[in-house]
């Protein structure tokens, strides 16, 4: 699982596993900015060590009050 990050322009590895591991994941480092929009995605590596992106989403936490 990695999320973008803009300071860097590259993606951050949040949580490594194989396939078949849990599919829920929290990015506690971010879930209380309620005005922030995250990019995520899910990455794939091969038995040659290729990297596939399987999934990619955009996601954003906004309070009622918006």
């Amino acid at each position: 699982m990695e999320r973008w990050d803009p300071a860097t322009a590259s993606w951050l590895t949040l949580k490594q596993g194989v396939a078949g591991d849990s599919a829920y994941y929290m990015d506690t480092t971010v879930h209380e900015d309620r005005l922030g929009l995250y990019y995520y995605r899910v990455v794939r590596t091969d038995a040659a060590g290729a990297d596939a992106a399987t999934t990619e989403r955009a996601y954003g936490i906004w309070d009622s009050w918006l």
